[in-house]
């Protein structure tokens, strides 16, 4: 991993080295090119129309959830992955219709914030696995 190349992503690290993203995460320059191109050749609501723009958001979208499954690992057959915005987020899906149940997987770091981390740490009671990848300094998981 190449700290200085990634660091090419985020224009704002140009003097400084910034260290509260539990707060607020930096955004990469891929990303915001992403967002741009969004509001500039499809802006429309997933899943709310079926004309042309729509149905590009709607497999864009489809797209960015299969390649982040893609890249933990899948969801196996009958799994699935949640996006959210934010932690809060976490904790709103965690109350939803869809309730965590035994022999289900959560996979998170040992980076994350605590209040991510400790409700699914505490699901582990319930049967729940929860993988926490340990990366080594150099953000590296080398736990196996």
């Amino acid at each position: 991993m190449d700290v200085q190349e990634i660091r090419k992503d985020f224009p704002i690290l140009k003097d400084v080295i910034y260290l509260d993203s539990a707060s607020t995460s930096l955004t990469p320059e891929p990303v915001l090119g992403a967002v741009l191109d969004y509001y500039r050749s499809y802006k429309a609501n997933v899943g709310r129309g079926v004309y042309r723009m729509a149905q590009l958001a709607d497999q864009r979208y489809r797209d960015a959830h299969r390649k982040a499954a893609d890249f933990i690992g899948g969801a196996g057959p009958e799994g699935m992955t949640v996006s959210t915005r934010n932690t809060t987020g976490v904790h709103q899906h965690r109350r939803s219709r869809h309730v965590v149940e035994e022999g289900e997987r959560i996979v998170t770091t040992l980076l994350e914030h605590h209040s991510n981390l400790l409700p699914w740490m505490r699901l582990k009671e319930k049967g729940v696995e929860l993988q926490v990848i340990k990366p080594d300094k150099t953000g590296i998981d080398r736990s196996g």
